[in-house]
């Protein structure tokens, strides 16, 4: 056979379709046509069969290569969606995002769904094929437009990161599209007869024009992102400096009830949803400049869409049909797509409309400091420069300046035309208002009912927006949010409370309904530990343990071992919240914490602890008794910690320190609990057993979940500005599921426990070993309901006179009954002088807490000469003897329906003296003593030779002066003229206001 020459001989006037070369026969019958059949000939066409014969192979997978890509269309559009959705369920038509958001996750996808204005290498002959790939770079903007607003989320270095990863995207899709239009690739169509038509006018006009259009729009969005990149790093600077100056004006309250904690998170609800990234992000220039961006680029996608919408079947690349599901998702991802980013042109609608809103938006050569000064910074800053060299140092420091320069001045030319490009939904807007006020007046011209419209209260709307407008975080001063703009967040978290208030844990609480102190948790481990070794206890891994021991018992009934798992299940959610956020943690607390996750998991799921079976249900013949299982259960965890006792200290791993302090919680509870019951564990039943540990479960997680309220304070405050709403978010969650709970526990708190040592459980057991001899004695109620004295307040003189009575005592049982003799038994004089102080006791001008602690302090010593005085009676006496001032707060008290405590009161009386103490400087600063009026009464004085002074300034008038004292009727035209120069200077302020205006 004749060697192939190396390269192939063209052939001229024929036609080859490339269909025909694939079938040997029609190969033939068009050979017999050719005008020289020579070897070389043969052989050119063998070589171009073999090229076509494998290109077909090559092309075969390519149908499924645009499934691909439509499934990654498929998955952004789902996210865009799922935004969307987002907005709308929480009224936030500014469309934050959640769910669509700019990292290397979502730019992969981005990058396969953008796959074919990136292919140079096959041809998109059909018409089909080039509206495909122009309708993926709308795409491409659309959700550019998009995950805009993402970039407020991300920290310094993220942002540059991923900044830098849109840019090479960007880039590399803008140079490959230029390409082919450069090469003419985007203008190349087959007709039905196999030619190439590159020269169609019409057709070279229409998509030679779009693909520049897009490849402007990319790199304007480009340079969007980068501008706002900046303004970003600066603007949550200013948003973080303002948030901290209000968060320490912000007082904590001191007696965290629901009302106060529903208060607490409402303020800070406010400055979290006002002073967020993203929603600064969305009201900017260039947010609005990419939405109108986007909405021209989608007209042009849907202008491809129907010029094309007759030729759906003319589609000759390798993706074949594929090419039509790709058209049509990515043209219902451009619409959907749409909707977010042109929303957004109208989120600055959230500020008060005024003349000076408009002006700022049409004030378009105007560029805020916040845009360039993160630029400037770095003008200013310092390089290291690692050469000596001082000429060196100074080419790089002014090629540095030089170039920042040039980007300042690139910026702010960027921001200007961001700014022109916002005004026309501005425009559209202030056309809108106008047509409706137009609208307005005109009906109440032609109605009846339209000259009484109801108006809301002014000073009212005033008094409400006051108090949350304290809390609003801008980025700029002279820019106010409306008063709808504050309710609509307000109404947010009302909408959130009462939807997490359906979630609350049932089975919890009527486990906990069984709880009214705190005694399992002082007595649920009193063993000392096996090993030298020893960690640091936490409240997740007890409950575990007693949990399990309730489970082993076999004789209790499926129901209640069902309902002890659910209410456990749900108490060691906030128990976990309890622990991650109050407590330090380190690398003990962390592995106590997975072990406690990891050994529940097994309980609940798999009915077994550390691998071994727990018994469901009692066989026939059952005899083991609720000892006899402790002590088998002791027996087993205390083999376990041997064990691991007995093993070397580099073969210990993380499973075997897990496994031990598994087993040594289990070891520990056991035999405390066999302690407990002495000899008589045989007489004890299962049951009663089981009501034992369901008593102790309760009572450890009410002491656990009595910090909750602690967790929200906590939760309310997060360094981390990107994390703040989310972070405020959970806390109101969790207080519309907690607040039951909450109200339930409240009352049981320990004042003689430090509430810093509350959310650690080792602390426990010293409070009630401290107080374990005053247990039996009526005395131990009465301390914990009185008054404890701080450590930085001096001791109550009754104090300093027990002191001497007990000095010479040698132990405290003696101090005990030297105090019992001394006290209890009071004279009768005694205590009748305790009662009638206690009945008539005025406050006079003592504050409220002063005067609440003498009446407590007298109660007490009533109750001590045993003649208590209950709650109901003592806050009689109170508002008896409190005075006029706070009639009306007494008034309201004793026509609620149902009693008041001491505590409750003591608190409300407090509030309502500092809202009276607010309201009385309010008004003596309100008082007219303007200076007009001070310099007319001095004119006048002068005038009339008055010998009197200012009362500020503190001058009486001497007696030798009296005689020159003014008549009544002097007196008389003196108040008449200063109240007419009072009145004259508020009316020129008020005409300067109106011509400054």
């Amino acid at each position: 056979m004749d060697r192939i020459p190396p390269f192939p001989i063209p052939w001229r006037n024929i036609i080859i379709d490339p269909e025909v070369l694939y079938n040997s026969d029609e190969f033939w019958q068009h050979l017999v046509f050719c005008e020289n059949s020579t070897a070389e000939s043969l052989s050119s066409l063998w070589i171009t069969l073999y090229k076509f014969d494998h290109q077909n192979r090559y092309s075969k997978p390519m149908p499924w290569i645009g499934i691909y890509i439509a499934l990654a269309s498929l998955f952004c559009i789902l996210a865009m969606v799922a935004d969307l959705l987002h907005g709308f369920r929480n009224r936030k038509l500014w469309f934050p995002c959640k769910y669509f958001t700019l990292n290397a996750a979502s730019l992969t996808v981005i990058a396969v769904a953008v796959k074919l204005p990136m292919d140079l290498t096959n041809l998109m002959p059909g018409y089909v094929d080039q509206a495909a790939k122009l309708g993926s770079l709308g795409f491409m903007c659309t959700m550019m437009a998009n995950i805009l607003p993402s970039l407020a989320t991300m920290d310094s270095k993220e942002l540059v990161t991923n900044i830098i990863a849109l840019g090479v995207l960007v880039i590399t899709l803008v140079v490959n599209v230029c390409i082919q239009i450069n090469t003419g690739s985007l203008t190349y169509h087959v007709d039905e007869t196999g030619s190439f038509l590159a020269f169609d006018n019409a057709f070279v006009t229409a998509h030679g024009f779009i693909p520049i259009v897009y490849v402007g729009v990319l790199l304007m969005l480009l340079m969007i992102y980068a501008c706002s990149s900046l303004a970003i790093l600066k603007s949550k600077q200013i948003l973080e400096s303002k948030y901290q100056a209000a968060h320490q004006e912000m007082e904590e309250p001191q007696r965290l009830t629901v009302e106060k904690l529903k208060q607490h998170v409402r303020n800070y609800w406010i400055m979290a949803g006002t002073g967020s990234p993203q929603f600064m992000t969305a009201c900017s220039a260039t947010t609005s400049a990419s939405g109108v961006i986007c909405a021209l680029s989608t007209v042009l996608h849907i202008h491809i869409l129907l010029s094309n919408i007759r030729s759906l079947r003319d589609y000759k690349s390798d993706y074949k049909w594929s090419m039509v599901v790709i058209l049509i998702i990515q043209f219902i991802g451009t619409i959907m797509g749409t909707i977010a980013p042109l929303a957004r042109c109208f989120a600055t609608l959230s500020y008060k409309l005024s003349i000076k809103w408009i002006w700022n938006h049409i004030k378009v050569s105007k560029v805020e400091s916040y845009w360039t000064q993160k630029l400037s910074e770095w003008k200013q800053s310092n390089i290291p420069f690692p050469s000596s060299s001082r000429k060196c140092k100074i080419v790089i420091q002014n090629l540095k300046i030089l170039i920042l320069s040039i980007c300042i001045g690139f910026q702010k030319a960027v921001v200007v035309a961001c700014k022109m490009i916002a005004v026309i939904p501005i425009l559209s807007v202030i056309c809108t208002l106008y047509c409706f006020h137009r609208w307005k007046w005109v009906r109440a011209m032609f109605s009846d009912s339209g000259i009484v419209e109801l108006v809301p209260d002014p000073q009212q709307l005033a008094g409400k927006d006051k108090d949350l407008s304290r809390y609003v975080l801008q980025l700029q001063d002279d820019m106010e949010f409306a008063g709808r703009t504050l309710k609509s967040i307000s109404k947010s978290l009302n909408c959130l409370i009462q939807k997490a208030k359906k979630q609350q844990p049932n089975n919890l609480m009527k486990l906990l309904t069984g709880s009214t102190s705190f005694p399992g948790v002082e007595t649920f481990d009193c063993v000392p530990p096996l090993l030298s070794e020893e960690y640091l206890g936490c409240w997740s891994l007890p409950i575990v343990t007693l949990t399990t021991i309730a489970m082993s018992l076999p004789k209790i009934q499926n129901n209640m071992v069902d309902c002890l798992l659910s209410s456990v299940s749900e108490g060691l959610v906030y128990v976990t919240l309890v622990e991650e956020s109050l407590r330090s943690v380190t690398n003990d607390q962390v592995s106590l914490q997975k072990e406690a996750k990891t050994l529940w998991l097994e309980i609940e799921v798999y009915h077994k602890w550390l691998g071994n079976k727990l018994p469901k249900r009692a066989p026939q013949g059952c005899t083991s008794t609720a000892g006899q299982i402790l002590q088998l259960l002791m027996d087993t965890a205390k083999n376990m910690v041997t064990e691991v006792e007995s093993m070397d200290i580099g073969n210990r791993n993380d499973n075997s320190k897990c496994k031990y302090i598994s087993a040594k919680s289990m070891y520990s509870i056991t035999e405390t609990i066999l302690l407990s019951y002495h000899a008589n564990i045989d007489q004890v039943s299962q049951e009663e057993l089981f009501e034992k540990l369901s008593s102790m479960i309760t009572n450890i997680l009410a002491s656990c979940l009595i910090n909750l309220p602690q967790v929200i304070v906590m939760k309310c405050h997060t360094s981390a500005i990107e994390k703040r709403e989310a972070s405020v978010h959970a806390a109101a969650q969790l207080l519309g599921e907690t607040m039951r709970i909450i109200n339930t526990l409240q009352d049981r708190e320990l004042q003689r426990l430090n509430p810093d040592k509350l959310p650690y459980i080792e602390k426990w057991p010293c409070l009630f070993k401290a107080s374990f001899f005053f247990k039996n004695h009526s005395i131990l109620q009465l301390y914990q309901k009185s008054f404890w004295i701080p450590k930085n307040k001096k001791p109550n003189p009754d104090h300093i006179l027990i002191q001497p009575n007990i000095s010479s005592v040698e132990t405290a049982l003696e101090a005990w009954q030297r105090l019992t003799t001394l006290y209890a038994n009071p004279s009768r004089s005694h205590v009748i002088s305790l009662k009638k102080k206690l009945v008539d006791n005025p406050r006079v001008n003592r504050t409220i807490q002063a005067y609440l602690q003498d009446m407590k302090q007298i109660a007490d010593n009533l109750a001590l000469a045993v003649n208590p005085v209950d709650d109901e009676d003592l806050v009689v006496h109170v508002l008896h003897n409190i005075g006029d001032e706070f009639k009306e707060m007494g008034a309201a008290i004793q026509a609620r329906d149902s009693s008041i405590s001491f505590s409750e009161l003591q608190n409300k009386l407090i509030d309502f003296e500092i809202h009276m103490t607010k309201k009385r400087k309010k008004s003596l600063s309100s008082f007219p003593t303007s200076i007009s009026l001070i310099k007319a009464e001095r004119h006048l004085v002068g005038t009339l030779k008055i010998p009197i002074k200012t009362q500020e300034e503190g001058i009486s008038i001497k007696e030798d002066q009296i005689l020159n004292l003014p008549t009544p009727e002097s007196l008389t035209i003196l108040k008449l003229f200063a109240t007419f120069v009072t009145l004259l200077d508020i009316l020129l302020k008020n005409v300067n206001v109106c011509l400054a205006f």
